[in-house]
């Protein structure tokens, strides 16, 4: 029962399946909108997370924009979390 690599998706993989950005999966990573593992400098998304949004139907709020980059990382944080 334990986990094999079918039951991961890279970034990239991840991206596909939601018809999203390799760039917006990265960001729900950095922002922690969506659950990962991290192996060293490997980043797997499990498969039971991209299920859960795509029964869902929603994405996680994009973090993006040129004023949100204006922002220092402290009120960045702070918006995240909101």
């Amino acid at each position: 029962m334990g986990n094999t690599s079918t039951d991961f998706l890279t970034i990239t993989e991840a991206a596909e399946r939601l018809h999203v950005s390799s760039r917006a999966v990265r960001r729900w990573v950095a922002f922690r909108k969506i659950e990962y593992v991290k192996a060293g400098r490997a980043v797997r998304i499990p498969r039971s997370e991209i299920d859960r949004i795509v029964k869902e139907g929603t994405i996680p709020r994009e973090v993006s924009g040129p004023e949100w980059w204006r922002r220092s990382a402290r009120e960045r944080s702070e918006a995240v979390t909101r």
